[in-house]
């Protein structure tokens, strides 16, 4: 009986979160656009930020400047953290798994922020320092002026710039767990290997494009809508999210928010529920032993 009555209001809280974005997508979409001017160099979720770019390309081996690495000094909240940030190797033929991470923040039933880990075959990410991260993080955020909060209403509106972070895995999951206290709930694609592997390549190399005149935007360019576009692009149909209907005028709130768009995926096969959360007492542990093959 207790089990029924909060899933009751879970999916009633859910309901209504819907609702809610489905009357603000309303209420703006008549002065929302893609484009805006250049923000330049700002703070992303973790600090002062800069966009990855390619400076040269190998047949699969892409050579790629500003991948985070890692911090100055120890890291510490709220200092805006000065990063290190490398040219690193991405042989995108070395692609092995793709992960998809989720942390929840207030309100727990509808917010959440997510990106994207890749893992390597040997020697397929591998800085110029010779180190090899255990992952690529892909991590779509807002860029603001330092000490800016996030503002949900302000993520509608031609406000916050945007970035695609690339991280390496040790450097961004040292920030959430182990500086931010943040507890992350890992999944894993279920899809076959090709799949996998055209999807990685996909959100890599989007992830690498110029970005300067847009704007992060909660509904169509934010942190999960670009990466729903890309899995889509390799599912069948019947395992896909559709993005948008009435008549292709409202955008479904699933592929718009992470905690929605995971669950949905989970249900269609596409990623393995989770088993495990990664916090501050094991973010030290390898990505792939949180699973069980």
């Amino acid at each position: 009986m207790t089990r029924f009555f909060f899933s009751t209001v879970a999916f009633r809280l859910q309901s209504f979160g819907i609702l809610f974005f489905l009357l603000v997508q309303l209420m703006i979409s008549s002065f929302c656009s893609a484009k805006g001017h250049n923000y330049g160099s700002l703070a992303a979720d973790h600090g002062i930020s800069f966009p990855a770019h390619v400076i040269h390309q190998d047949g699969s081996v892409l050579t790629v400047e500003n991948v985070r690495w890692g911090t100055i000094h120890a890291p510490q909240r709220n200092d805006y953290q000065k990063f290190i940030w490398k040219t690193a190797a991405i042989d995108l033929d070395a692609i092995e798994e793709v992960y998809f991470l989720k942390k929840l923040f207030p309100p727990k039933f509808i917010a959440a922020h997510c990106y994207i880990a890749v893992t390597f075959r040997k020697g397929g990410f591998i800085g110029t320092d010779g180190f090899e991260p255990e992952a690529l993080v892909i991590s779509i955020e807002a860029l603001r002026k330092p000490g800016e909060p996030f503002d949900f209403l302000k993520g509608t509106r031609n406000h916050f710039g945007i970035i695609h972070v690339l991280s390496s895995w040790e450097d961004y999951i040292t920030f959430e767990c182990g500086v931010d206290k943040k507890i992350i709930n890992p999944y894993k694609f279920k899809i076959g290997n090709n799949q996998k592997k055209v999807l990685a390549e996909r959100i890599i190399l989007d992830a690498l494009k110029d970005r300067s005149t847009e704007y992060y935007h909660l509904f169509t360019n934010s942190c999960i809508y670009p990466h729903c576009l890309k899995i889509n692009s390799v599912l069948p149909s019947q395992q896909q999210i559709p993005l948008k209907f009435f008549f292709g005028k409202i955008v479904n709130p699933k592929p718009s928010l992470p905690v929605q768009a995971i669950d949905a995926y989970v249900k269609k096969g596409v990623l393995e529920p989770a088993i495990s959360e990664i916090n501050e007492n094991n973010f030290f542990v390898q990505l792939r032993k949180f699973f069980k093959n």
